[in-house]
């Protein structure tokens, strides 16, 4: 009798300690996902809601063991970086555990508040703002890499803090690095299109 009631205890204790989307799948996802995974943003699909995430379990448990999202280039121990966006092992295990118990919502007043995020430039308004020169339509069937040189006018040496991308619409750009041209050659680099996939630009 002891050992029965011993056993059904911790079969219930087992059984609690499974996460749930409300308790701990949500958070993960509002803090590192849910940037680009969000309605009107770029990335394919929402995941917001309950929904949304639970008929992507598998994706979702596969993608992050996979360390394919959310996308962090720098590699783990080189360097220390601010907002870094690289899930932790241990929550990367109780995705895997979620979706191994049956991706259970939870109870509702476990889940957190959605996020709500700023429209427009994601930082606040930039000090200084910088246009091509022609808009560039990005073709729909076909992922396309873009280039473009901007003339940024200064006159002196600048600390640049923070760089952003405001693109219209938002969610035709994925991926956007930048850095600085130390030469003057894109001043005189006109739009070229090298092939169907990719497409350098240059204005200055």
């Amino acid at each position: 009798m002891n050992r029965r009631l011993l056993m059904g205890m911790l079969a219930c204790m087992t059984a609690a300690a499974a996460p749930t989307f409300n308790n701990e799948i949500a958070p993960i996802l509002y803090q590192n996902c849910a940037t680009c995974h969000r309605p009107g943003e770029v990335a394919p699909f929402s995941l917001l809601t309950y929904q949304d995430a639970a008929k992507r379990a598998g994706l979702i448990a596969t993608v992050t063991a996979k360390r394919y999202m959310p996308p962090w280039k720098p590699e783990p121990g080189v360097g220390s970086f601010a907002h870094e966006r690289r899930l932790t092992d241990d929550q990367i295990a109780r995705i895997q555990e979620w979706v191994a118990a049956g991706a259970p919502e939870g109870d509702a007043a476990d889940k957190p508040v959605v996020p709500t995020f700023p429209t427009g430039w994601q930082a606040g308004e930039p000090d200084q703002v910088l246009k091509l020169s022609a808009a560039y339509t990005l073709p729909a069937a076909e992922a396309t890499h873009a280039s473009a040189g901007l003339d940024s006018a200064a006159q002196a040496w600048s600390w640049v803090g923070l760089q952003d991308t405001l693109p219209c619409p938002r969610n035709r750009r994925f991926h956007r690095r930048c850095g600085r041209e130390p030469t003057w050659s894109s001043r005189f680099t006109t739009i070229h299109q090298a092939s169907p996939s990719r497409m350098n630009l240059r204005s200055g």
